[in-house]
C-alpha cells in the first residue's frame, strides 16, 4: 500500500528509524534504532547483520511498529518484507547521499553487496473496510 505524502516528508526528515518488530506471540518486541531510506515512495532499511534479533523477528513475523518524528504507524498498519526484489543501486546511492557526514567507511559498511540481501522493506498494511 503507498504511503501518504505528509508520512514519507515527515518520517524523510529524521536521520533514524525506531522499529518494534511483532514476537511471536503477537507483542512488539523492544525497538531499535536503524538507518532508513526512502526510494521512489518506499521505506528500506538495512541490518548490519543477518542474526541481529530484530531483523529476524521483523521478516519472521511481518508485522511491528516503527517511528520516525512524530509519525507513529502500529502493528496493525505496518508490515515488513524481504528486500530482495528493492532496487538495490538505488538503495545503495539513497544511503550514501543520506549518511554521507558518517563516513566513507560507514557508508562501505552499508553499501557494499554483502548487505543488500538485508535489505528490508516497510510497507503500510493495506486496510479493510
Amino acid at each position: 500500500m503507498t504511503w501518504p505524502a505528509d508520512d514519507l516528508k515527515r518520517i524523510a526528515r529524521s536521520l533514524l528509524l525506531r522499529v518494534n518488530p511483532q514476537r511471536a506471540d503477537g507483542t512488539a518486541s523492544r525497538d531499535v534504532t536503524v538507518g532508513f531510506v526512502i526510494v521512489d515512495g518506499d521505506i528500506y532499511v538495512r541490518s548490519m547483520t543477518a542474526s541481529g534479533l530484530w531483523y529476524r523477528r521483523a521478516l519472521a513475523n511481518g508485522a511491528g511498529i516503527i517511528r520516525a518524528g512524530r509519525v507513529i504507524r502500529t502493528m496493525r498498519e505496518v508490515t515488513f518484507h524481504d528486500g530482495a526484489d528493492a532496487p538495490h543501486e538505488q538503495v545503495d546511492a539513497a544511503y550514501a547521499k543520506k549518511y554521507r557526514l558518517a563516513g566513507r567507511r560507514m557508508i562501505e559498511s552499508i553499501t557494499n553487496e554483502a548487505m543488500q540481501p538485508l535489505t528490508v522493506r516497510i510497507d503500510l498494511r493495506p486496510t479493510t473496510l
